[in-house]
C-alpha cells in the first residue's frame, strides 16, 4: 500500500480555492434560475441558482440578485 504524503500548504490554500468559470457556468445550467421561491426535490425552500440560505416564502429577486447569491 502507498504511502499518503499530506501537504498543510495545499490545504491551508484549498480554502481560498475559486471554481472556474467553466465550472460556474456548469452548475448555473444544472440548476437553472428562478426568480421566485420554490421548494427544491429535498423539501427545501431555494431561490436563484438553488440558493438555500435564508430563503423566505413567497420571496423574489433580481437576476442581479441571483448573481451575487450564487458567489
Amino acid at each position: 500500500m502507498g504511502q499518503l504524503n499530506l501537504n498543510l500548504t495545499s490545504i491551508n490554500n484549498a480554502k481560498n480555492w475559486q471554481p472556474s468559470q467553466l465550472i460556474n457556468e456548469f452548475v448555473k445550467q444544472q440548476e437553472g434560475l428562478k426568480l421566485k421561491t420554490y421548494t427544491c426535490t429535498g423539501g427545501v425552500l431555494t431561490i436563484g441558482y438553488g440558493h438555500t440560505k435564508n430563503v423566505k416564502e413567497g420571496q423574489k429577486i433580481t437576476i442581479e440578485q441571483a448573481e451575487e447569491l450564487y458567489l
